[in-house]
Parts: C-alpha cells; structure tokens; sequence
C-alpha cells in the first residue's frame, strides 16, 4: 500500500494555481504543464498519450537499429521480418529510383480490364493488397452467434476520413474539400499526367467517392449495430447487387461456400451496384488508379511523400511538419508486425509485479461495479440480474497475449519496401478470410504489447490493457494508490462500463446481439445518458464548433462511469486495508485521486485536428473529457468544495447520473 514513496512526487509546476479548480480542474492541474510544452511541429497533438507513444517507438527504434547491419537472420524469424521491413522503408535512395515501379503490376492490371468479371477479379486483387476501393470485405464475430465468424461486406472506397467531409456545411470545410480535389491532381501529374488531364481526372475522383458517401453510414449511424446487423445469403446478395460478379471476387480473394454474409450497410452496396452500371469504363480505371496511387503514396519516393503529406498532414490535420523517416517507417513495422515488435518490448520493460498490482486494480474496480449495480435504484431487479452476470463473465487481457500467432508462411525481403507492403497486407488477410465460418479465438488480442491505449470488445467481452499503458501517468507502481486508482483505475472503470453504454448495453454477456434490457429501463437510461448529451453538445470550442453529444455518447458515459466506479473502488480499497488519511504536496488522497485522472488526459490539439476530430473521433476534447464528468459527481464537490458560485457547479437536477 503505497502511501508516500521516496520515487514518485508530484511536479507542482504542471499547474496552473491562477486558476481555480472549482471553475476549470483539467487546465488547473495541466495548465502550467500545456503552457511548456507546446505541441512538435511533426506532431497535430501532445500530451500524456502522446509522449508515451513516442518514447515507446523510441525504445524499439534503439533495438532496431541494432539489426539494420545485420543479415544472417534465419529467414521467416522475427528478427529477420522486423529487419527486412525496417531496412527496405528507410532505404530512401532506392524508393526515390522505383518511385512507381513496384506498383506498374496493378497499372498494367486497370488497363486490361474489360468485363464485370475481370473488375470483380481486380477488386479482389486489390483488397488482398490492402488497396481500398469500392467496399470492405473481413471476417469478423458474428452478432448473432458471438462463438463463431462471418464474413462482413462494409463501405469504403473513399479518400477522406469520414462521409462528411464530402458535403461542407461553412466555409472551412469548402476549403478543405477543394484542397482534396487540389491533392488528387497534384498525385495524379506526379503520376505523369499534364495538367488537365490531371484536372479532369481528379473530378471524376471526387465525383464517384461522393456519389459512394452519399450512401455510406456515418459514424452517428454506425454506432448502432442493429442497423449494421444485415444477413443475406450468398445467392441474395448476387439477386440485389448484380453488377458485382460475386463468383469471381470471391474466388479471388480464396473464400469458398460462404453461405451467409452480413452486408453491413445495404443502401451502400445497392449504390455501388448502381454506380457500376451508370459510371463508364474510363472512369472507373481512373478511379482505380486513384485507388492505388492513394493507398501507397505515403511510402512511395519523396515527392510522392511530400505530396501526402502536404494534404493528410498539414491541411487535414495540422500537422506542421513531417515526422522523420524513422518514426513513419518504425510506425508501419509496429502496426503490420506487432506481435514481433511486441515479444522485443515486453521482454525488457514490462514486470510480473505490475501484472499483479493491475489484477488487484481490476478485481477492486469490478467489486465496486457490482456494489454500484446491486444498489442501482432505477434499473429493474429483471436486467439488474443480466447486468450483473454480465458484469461477472468480463475477461481480462493484461500485459501481452497469452499465446502468439506467429507469421509462419510470411515471407519478407530486403529488396523492395513496396513488396514488402504488399505482401504483409495478403498475408494478414488471408490470416483473416481464413477464420470465416470458424470458432472465436477469445484469446486473441487487437493490439501490440506495447500499446498506448486499452479497450473492450462488446462481441467478446473482455477487457485489454497493454503492457504499453501500465507505465506512469498511468500506471505506476511507485506511486500513491489514491493516484493509480484515479489514473488507471478510472481507465479499468471507463472500459468496463464500455459493456452497458447505449452501444455495448445491446449485447449480451456472450457477445450476441441481443436486447436484455426490459423496454422500461430502456427508456429509464436513454432519459439519463440524454443529459450528457445536451451537456456535451452545448461543450463550445470556437469557430462556433462544438462537440457533438450523441457521436461521442458512448464514451463520455464511459469517462463517467470509469470516474465513479474508481473513486469507490479507492475508497473500498482504503478502508479494507485500513489506511488512514494522508497529504501530498499540499493535496490529501483523495484529492489527489481526481488529480491522477486529470493527468491521464494532459495534452492539447491543433485547431485543424479538433476540426477533423469532431467529425471521426467518438472521444470528446480533453478538457472536457475531465471537466464534464466532474461536475456530474458528487464526491468531487465533496473534496473540492465545489459552490454553486464555481463554474462547475450544476444543480443537482441538472447532473447526469447513470451508474
């Protein structure tokens, strides 16, 4: 029980003190802090997340760079993969010789097709090499039978982040939309073509990726399963969608006797089938040139690179300048070998004591949940009983996986980055085109060891923390407990209550789609979480921007509930261990408890990520991440002395209240 330790203390100049943490907690505490460390020109972001992600790639960047020189790796080992592919991306000399070299295949194949079946056969093509176009096509959980997998048919095709980039609503994201028009035609001439060859073609780009958002789900929408949850057999979908040659993509991308598939947004599809019909030749080859040019023009040469950049990084997202090839290049071998990447990580920063603190943290947080639902007074003894035994089956995943995958059969080389890229992109699909119709592995992981992040998977119902975020601010095995129960206990508690917000609360304790909630209690928490909405929605930043309240409904219940449940769970952990009051820098444990919370969310964002971060991002800015759900709970008025003259007052009327 840690108390008061000699290796962890508190750095006073991360506050602001001009400000009253009754009237703004995340800017007192993270102020001072924000206000001396201004964001990286090769960053759209900085803090507490941020810097961990970075120190972590700086750590696997020093272990690769003691394989760059080596060559006698055992062909298809980790060492050899994670070489090969670091290698190849940082030999800048030779991807500035091939340019587009290593992608005349996939020219040569646009230029040959001339039936529906040889386009269906190209799509294929082109999604095994991790070409967007068109759709998606994975195997996934099925939401009816949560223990087995299904093939999934989901939109795609588009170059921008999100369907309403494509339909501006100010002056802002008019600009924006132009710039993209401007992108595609600047990639195009580097391609070689004039400048009104480019022009044009660039038109048809942006005609047909709008015609396929205007039928496409936006992120609102996706959040509800049931509208996603669409069965059709393999001979209904070759009824509705007849331009597709169903036959011949399937059997190129090596799926036989699919029987059932779930067509995630039908209206998309239907319009895809529509647009093959309506669009001629031409211009779908351009589109499909595009397709490629896109997906590969942030590996490519420089002046590719640069061109990326100039309109995903800066225009996009803010970014002022590109971050060095290293780090782009180590991004990519993390995200494509991460289990390799991983195994590396682990093996020298992340402890068995750790694992164990975090168990304890984890039992702590569910106990406190359970109390809290056992006492629910507005949820019925009928879904209380389902919630509570759905509370009970949630897994855990802490550290690293308990089993690896592996990459047997992958095969890499230290000749072409592009290959290279492609080869792992087939070689991950086929891994998944190949678990359809089979059992769940409920022991597989969605991220790398050394992850930043955590989650909860609503279809297998479990919880993941990485080894990569059990480390301070968030975990610290060092520090007072009061700030591991607020850091990484509210973040335990904010994944948890994933399984009963207004997305997660429609699946059962195994992971079927199904409603276990009485149509009362329902309507009882859709009432409640309608609080939170309006108070998000009326969460001003400038511009006359705002956040929107139901987009990011999910996780603002999740930053809620996560703080409740964490500061009960400290206060059990307290009192079962018997430890008394104590003072920190002028802050008691409690205190201090909503001040390990505020840290986890330390950071600041440039103006155009906040713009595109309001359109795709389910989690709401920072500041109001912590100051929202705060003034929702009672406790932190309790140990702040919160008034109705501070600003984060609200009557109690006004409060949300849900777990």
């Amino acid at each position: 029980m840690n108390t008061k330790t000699k290796t962890w203390k508190l750095n006073k100049k991360d506050f602001d003190h001009a400000i009253d943490p009754r009237d703004d907690f995340f800017h007192f505490v993270n102020g001072g802090w924000i206000k001396r460390n201004p964001i990286p020109k090769t960053e759209t972001s900085w803090g507490t997340f941020y810097i961990l992600r970075k120190q972590n790639r700086k750590i696997l960047h020093d272990l690769l760079k003691n394989l760059i020189d080596k060559k006698n790796f055992k062909k298809g080992s980790d060492a050899q993969l994670v070489r090969d592919l670091y290698f190849t991306g940082m030999n800048t000399k030779k991807r500035n010789r091939d340019r587009t070299k290593d992608l005349q295949p996939f020219f040569d194949s646009i230029q040959a097709v001339k039936t529906k079946e040889d386009l269906a056969k190209l799509i294929g093509d082109f999604h095994k090499a991790g070409i967007g176009t068109f759709w998606n096509t994975f195997v996934d959980q099925d939401m009816n039978k949560s223990t087995h997998m299904m093939v999934w048919l989901y939109q795609g095709g588009f170059g921008l982040p999100e369907r309403d980039y494509y339909f501006p609503k100010n002056k802002k994201e008019k600009e924006l939309l132009a710039n993209y028009k401007k992108h595609i035609k600047a990639i195009f001439k580097l391609n070689g073509d004039k400048e009104k060859v480019a022009t044009k073609k660039a038109q048809t780009v942006l005609r047909i990726e709008t015609k396929l958002a205007a039928s496409s789900m936006n992120r609102e929408e996706r959040y509800d399963y049931h509208k996603q949850n669409n069965r059709k057999t393999h001979n209904q979908i070759k009824t509705l969608y007849k331009q597709i040659a169903w036959e011949d993509y399937f059997k190129t991308i090596h799926l036989k006797k699919i029987r059932v598939v779930n067509v995630a947004q039908p209206n998309f599809f239907k319009e895809v089938d529509g647009l093959l019909k309506q669009i001629s030749l031409p211009d779908i080859k351009t589109y499909l040139l595009w397709c490629v040019l896109d997906s590969f023009s942030n590996v490519l040469s420089d002046d590719f690179v640069n061109a990326s950049f100039s309109f995903y990084g800066k225009k996009l997202s803010g970014q002022k300048e590109i971050k060095p090839r290293w780090e782009r290049v180590l991004g990519i071998v993390e995200g494509n070998l991460r289990e390799a990447s991983g195994k590396v990580y682990i093996k020298k920063y992340f402890t068995q004591q750790s694992k164990q603190k975090m168990d304890i943290l984890v039992d702590d947080v569910i106990d406190a949940y359970r109390e809290r639902l056992k006492s629910n007074a507005w949820m019925s003894k009928t879904t209380k009983k389902k919630a509570l035994k759905k509370l009970g089956t949630i897994r855990r995943k802490i550290g690293y996986p308990e089993k690896w995958e592996g990459y047997k059969g992958l095969r890499l080389s230290s000749d072409s980055f592009v290959h290279n890229l492609i080869a792992l992109s087939e070689f991950h699909y086929r891994r998944n085109l190949q678990k359809a119709g089979k059992k769940v592995d409920r022991t597989k992981w969605h991220f790398s060891p050394a992850t930043v992040n955590a989650c909860y998977d609503p279809g297998l119902n479990d919880i993941t923390f990485p080894a990569g975020i059990l480390q301070p601010p968030f975990f610290d095995v060092n520090a007072p407990d009061a700030i591991n129960y607020g850091a990484i206990g509210s973040v335990i508690g904010h994944e948890l209550t994933h399984g009963f917000d207004d997305s997660g609360s429609k699946f059962d304790a195994y992971g079927n789609l199904k409603n276990w909630w009485t149509r009362e209690d329902r309507k009882k928490f859709e009432k409640r979480t309608s609080t939170l909405v309006s108070q998000f929605n009326n969460a001003k930043l400038f511009d006359g921007l705002h956040v929107n309240g139901k987009m990011t409904l999910g996780e603002n219940i999740a930053d809620l509930g996560g703080a409740v449940i964490a500061y009960d769970a400290y206060k059990r952990f307290k009192k079962r261990n018997k430890i008394k009051d104590y003072t920190i820098s002028g802050f008691d444990d409690e205190q201090l408890f909503f001040i390990g919370l505020a840290v986890i969310e330390r950071g600041h964002v440039q103006k155009e990520s906040i713009r595109q971060r309001l359109i795709t991002d389910p989690h709401s800015p920072p500041e109001f991440r912590i100051n929202i759900p705060f003034s929702n709970m009672e406790s932190f008025y309790e140990v702040f002395g919160v008034t109705p003259k501070n600003k984060l007052y609200r009557n109690k009327k006004q409060r949300a209240e849900i777990w």
